[in-house]
């Protein structure tokens, strides 16, 4: 079984598809799946949007509640911000273990997976070199081609990255990733430039292997206007 989510807020204008999205992937890979989310009980729209879209698409839903406000989803990102999310995210984690999945899909709600995409990661974790949490493509810019969600480290730790389309081991996996038991053990940590990057340096340092999969990519809605308009990278 895989279970899949994250931590949301204000994502009433794209959940149904998210779910649509999940549901089809799954399914592709043949793979029993549940939904599994940590989101303000003062979300009203996009809980009863979830809600619905999984009794449409036929999937149980997992859902668990904290106690952050709701806000409108914006992209406004602080050291403040990044702490509370390594909250969120370990949080969910927690329950993750409680219910203790074969994989964990750790999927941002405004990316929209192509349907091959857990077909691929599973085939990633399941044979050589066997990585214990695997990224696939997506976009963290509307416009570059460059910033994808996968990194490696120089000798100065800074951080590098291009627009790959094979599989191959990196140091660090972000908004995407599927782990198996050994990944999801590991909790976030605070890093300067999100909680990605301290759970793929804490994940590193455990001694696990993390891939990235540049087939497939899915699409990354970083704003309403782009759930409805052609990622030009992607073509759809």
């Amino acid at each position: 079984m895989i279970a899949a989510g994250c931590p949301m807020n204000g994502r009433e204008w794209i959940v149904k598809h998210w779910v649509k999205h999940i549901v089809r992937a799954a399914d592709e890979a043949e793979q029993d799946l549940v939904l599994v989310t940590l989101i303000s009980p003062e979300d009203h729209e996009t809980n009863q949007f979830l809600e619905e879209a999984c009794i449409t698409n036929d999937v149980d839903l997992l859902t668990y509640f904290t106690d952050e406000p709701y806000r409108k989803d914006k992209r406004e990102w602080s050291h403040q911000r990044y702490h509370h999310m390594v909250e969120l995210r370990n949080t969910l984690l927690e329950y993750i273990r409680l219910l203790g999945p074969e994989y964990f899909l750790s999927v941002d709600s405004d990316i929209l997976l192509d349907r091959s995409v857990i077909k691929n990661m599973v085939e990633d974790l399941e044979n050589p070199p066997h990585f214990d949490a695997v990224s696939s493509k997506c976009w963290l810019s509307p416009n570059s081609n460059q910033i994808v969600n996968w990194a490696v480290k120089s000798p100065q730790g800074s951080l590098r990255r291009s627009d790959q389309h094979g599989v191959f081991p990196v140091d660090v996996i972000m908004a995407l990733k599927l782990m198996n038991h050994s990944a999801y053990s590991i909790d976030y940590a605070w890093d300067a430039h999100g909680e990605d990057i301290g759970w793929s340096n804490a994940a590193k340092t455990a001694g696990l292997k993390l891939g990235f999969d540049g087939r497939n990519p899915s699409k990354h809605c970083m704003s309403p206007a782009d759930l409805h308009k052609v990622d030009k990278r992607i073509g759809w």
